[in-house]
């Protein structure tokens, strides 16, 4: 959503360490709502340092690298995160470009 504006999803997902969760004062910073299941937040762990690499700042908010995100988008495969990757892949191609 942040980059092109397009796809809205019912859940937002988080690349960040989970022990930074661990934070009370983090937990009433951020705009979701807590919920023991069923939340729409997911924080999910980089796999590797190397993955969010080339995070950015887009409208004052920290993003993983468009690359993440078009792979993320894929990996979802409803037909909403399909033609949003297909909208951010010119910009990925961009970004890889030296």
């Amino acid at each position: 959503e942040r980059v092109t504006h397009h796809y809205h999803a019912e859940q937002t997902e988080i690349y960040a360490a989970p022990e930074a969760f661990d934070d009370r004062a983090l937990l009433t910073a951020i705009p979701a709502q807590p919920a023991t299941r069923g939340g729409n937040l997911f924080v999910i762990e980089a796999p590797t340092p190397a993955a969010t690499a080339g995070a950015r700042v887009v409208e004052g908010v920290p993003m993983a690298p468009l690359l993440l995100v078009y792979a993320e988008l894929r990996y979802q495969g409803t037909d909403e995160a399909l033609e949003a990757a297909e909208m951010l892949l010119p910009l990925v191609i961009e970004n890889a470009t030296p």
